[in-house]
This record gives C-alpha cells, sequence and structure tokens, in this order.
C-alpha cells in the first residue's frame, strides 16, 4: 500500500531503533537508522554562516507528530517512512557535496516562480509552463528522492532509466488507489511537474510540514518564531536544485538557458527571502477570492493529513482556524512587501479566472515580462497539457467553510487588507 511506498529510498534499514520505549518517533534513532543505512554521518548542518536548525525543526515536528499517532498508532509507519526518506536523501546530498563542491556553483537564479494562496491556480498554469522544452522543471520522481539512489550515481550514461522513477511510479500508484479525493484534488505524475516547497521540507524548516503533522502547538510556532523569513527552507531548496541541475551532464553549466519553472504556495508572504535566493526571478502570483480558496485549500490539506497520518478524526475546526490565521498572515506581508518592493520587481499579477478562460493568453504576458519568445513548441506543448489533463479529471469534491467552523465573512474579514489591495472580485457563490 502507500506505506510500502512511502519507503523510496531502496533497502528499509537493518534495525528497528526508531522509536523510544513509548511508542513514539525519536530524533537520535531516525538519525541512527539514516547514517546505518548509508554509511554517511553528514546531514548538512554547517551548509551556512547561519548554520542549520534542522535538528530541532525535526524534534518540533516530531514532538506534533507523536501527539497526532497517540490518538492513530497506524499513522506511525507512515511518517517514519516520511523522515527516514528525508534523511537519506540528506546524507546522500552532502556527500555528494563534499566531493563535488561544484555543485554548490550551479546558477539557479533566475527561474520562473509561482507563488499566491492554494487553489488560485497555481497547479494548472505551473504545470502547462513546465512542458515548454525551453525550460527546466522538477519533476515528482526528483522530488521524493533528489539524491540518486546508490549505484546510480550523476553521468553514469548507462542510457537506463533512472531507477528513482519507478520507485515514484509505485508511489503514484498507491495514492490514486488508496487516497482518490486527494488525487481528485491533486494528481501527480511520476514525471510530471511538482511544486518546490517539497524540496523545502528537506530542511524541516518549512511551514508546509504542519500539513503533514496537524494543527498541533509546537512546530509551527517555532518556526515562525525562529525564522519567519524561511531562509533556511529556500536555502536547502535551492542547493537541491543545484543538486539536481549538476546531476544531468545537459544542464550544467547553466543549464544551457533554460530557466526552472518553480512554484510554492506556502509562503507567499517571503518575497524578499525568495528574491534573495533567485535575485533575477520573475514572480506570477495568482489570486482567487480567498473564501472559496480557503475552503477548497483547507479540504486539500485534510485529506494530506489524513494521508499522512492515516487519522480522521482530528478537530476540523482547529484545523481550519490554524491554516486561516497563517495565511491570511502571509497575504498581510504579502501586501506589505509589495507596496514596499515597488514596481522594479519583475512580477505580474494572474486571477484564476484568467487562466481558466485563457492560459495561453496569460502565458504570453510571462514571456513579455521574461523578454523571451513564447516558442510554437511551448504553444503546442501546452495546449497537449491542457487537452490530457480536464479540470475534475479524477472526480469532483466538494468543501465548504462551514466544515472548518468559519464563515464566508469571517474569512473575507481575515483576509480584508489582500482583497482590498488586489481589488479582488469576489465570486457569486462560497
Amino acid at each position: 500500500g502507500v506505506a510500502a511506498a512511502a519507503d523510496a529510498v531502496g533497502p528499509a534499514p537493518a534495525h528497528e531503533l526508531l522509536m523510544t520505549g513509548s511508542g513514539a518517533l525519536d530524533v537520535d534513532a531516525l538519525l541512527a537508522a539514516a547514517a546505518a543505512e548509508t554509511g554517511l554521518s553528514d546531514f548538512g548542518e554547517d551548509i551556512s554562516a547561519a548554520g542549520d536548525r534542522f535538528r530541532e525543526g525535526l524534534g518540533h515536528y516530531l514532538e506534533d507528530i507523536n501527539a497526532e499517532i497517540a490518538a492513530a498508532p497506524h499513522g506511525l509507519e507512515p511518517q517514519r517512512m516520511f523522515v527516514h526518506k528525508a534523511l537519506v536523501n540528506r546524507l546522500r546530498l552532502h556527500e555528494d557535496l563534499r566531493r563535488h563542491p561544484e555543485i554548490a556553483d550551479e546558477p539557479v537564479d533566475d527561474p520562473i516562480y509561482l507563488i499566491g494562496l492554494p487553489r488560485t491556480g497555481t497547479t494548472k498554469l505551473f504545470r502547462m509552463l513546465s512542458v515548454d522544452p525551453g525550460v527546466q522543471r522538477l519533476a515528482w520522481w526528483q522530488a521524493l528522492n533528489p539524491a540518486p539512489l546508490p549505484g546510480a550515481g550523476p553521468g553514469v550514461g548507462t542510457g537506463e532509466p533512472d531507477p528513482r522513477i519507478a520507485v515514484a511510479h509505485e508511489y503514484e500508484s498507491a495514492m490514486s488507489q488508496h487516497f482518490p479525493e486527494f488525487w481528485a484534488m491533486h494528481a501527480m505524475a511520476t514525471e510530471g511537474a511538482e511544486e518546490d516547497l517539497i524540496l523545502q521540507e528537506y530542511s524541516f524548516q518549512t511551514p508546509f510540514l504542519a500539513v503533514r503533522s496537524g494543527a498541533h502547538p509546537t512546530y509551527l510556532p517555532w518556526l515562525q518564531a525562529t525564522d519567519p523569513e524561511h531562509r533556511a527552507a529556500y536555502r536547502y531548496s535551492r542547493l537541491l536544485l543545484q543538486y539536481l541541475q549538476w546531476q544531468d551532464p545537459a544542464n550544467r553549466s547553466g543549464a544551457r538557458g533554460r530557466p526552472w519553472v518553480l512554484k510554492n504556495v506556502a509562503v507567499f508572504g517571503n518575497l524578499p527571502t525568495l528574491l534573495e535566493t533567485h535575485p533575477r526571478a520573475v514572480l506570477i502570483q495568482c489570486h482567487r477570492d480567498p473564501r472559496v480558496a480557503v475552503a477548497s485549500m483547507l479540504k486539500l490539506f485534510e485529506l494530506v493529513r489524513a494521508a499522512f497520518t492515516l487519522r480522521t478524526d482530528f478537530d476540523l475546526v482547529e484545523h481550519g482556524q490554524a491554516f486561516l490565521r497563517f495565511f491570511a498572515g502571509q497575504a498581510q506581508r504579502n501586501v506589505e512587501q509589495r507596496t514596499a518592493l515597488g514596481p522594479d520587481v519583475p512580477i505580474i499579477d494572474v486571477h484564476y479566472q484568467d487562466i481558466r478562460r485563457d492560459p495561453f493568453a496569460v502565458m504570453r504576458r510571462i514571456h513579455e515580462l521574461r523578454g523571451t519568445e513564447f516558442t510554437p513548441d511551448a504553444l503546442d506543448a501546452a495546449k497537449r497539457w491542457d487537452a490530457e489533463n480536464p479540470q475534475h479529471r479524477f472526480g469532483r469534491v466538494e468543501y465548504s467553510l462551514d466544515r472548518y467552523g468559519l464563515t464566508a465573512d469571517g474569512v473575507a474579514d481575515a483576509f480584508r487588507p489582500y482583497i482590498d489591495h488586489f481589488e479582488l472580485p469576489l465570486e457569486a457563490t462560497t
């Protein structure tokens, strides 16, 4: 099932020192298991002058996970496997970085970067942009395992498919079978594009981990207090992009002029950090009536949480309030940062209905902003993707604010500065 597919790192650890006597996940035991599997010990805690607090973040994350799985012990295994996979990938990355320090010189400064609230059309636009042969995309199989599996390192040149693809395909099959509602809202294809917030999870210092662990009072408040600009998460995802670019000889030395297409909807209130990390980025911010976007987002996050904890009896009102506060705060920060940055930053605003009505016109605007040609090949690829991926392809999922104890007026009030600043049209129904 999905738990087996989640252990996507090769052989299982030879020992079972992964839990404390109480059955809770334990930081030291998980680190020891990853080290035992790989024979490595450097988790990359000194990757910058500012240091890396990933152990502290992992500890707070596990504290929330242990509280969650205390009520649903069968959810232990998916979480153990997720953390184990992340730690093994960190070890393999930093061993390659030790052997090949030139990885850190790979240029990834100029992506096309999509931001905004979740459920605002970002996924459709992102994936249509990503099929352009003139760009680089983060494939889902790469996001699941950024580090090559043993014996299949970069530049092997055998002509055989990367074994990570088969691992991801197993995961894809399990997720689509066991969690059809999640799949209907956010289907993923093994070789299709996925957002780089998945790469930020390897830092254990990104807010999206709170979606996996639930709205508990430990991890997310710690993160917001210690790194509200989320510099560690962006720094680590940049390093992983450099690593992935370096692995493909065809992409090295500037990726032959092919920019990355990236998407991150978890931290759209951290524009200065994004621009420090990718100083030549072109930004596309997607917008939608927050009353609709938040209802859809909370349903998706509920499904993610259920998939990774195997628990469906959590407090939906607490769930709704926690993520409403977080994303309303991100929206407020975004308004302040957009005002402070002024007109010199290359950014365009795109509304959900624009993406639905004519995504190709939106794509032309993006190329005009970048000063590049929207080539016939890019247009044809985008049209094929659009035809093959109609809305509700895997079914329609119903969602509502009242499921989470929220009202349309309450959400509008929480997002009032954002709604007013961008003059967002409110949809007729919520």
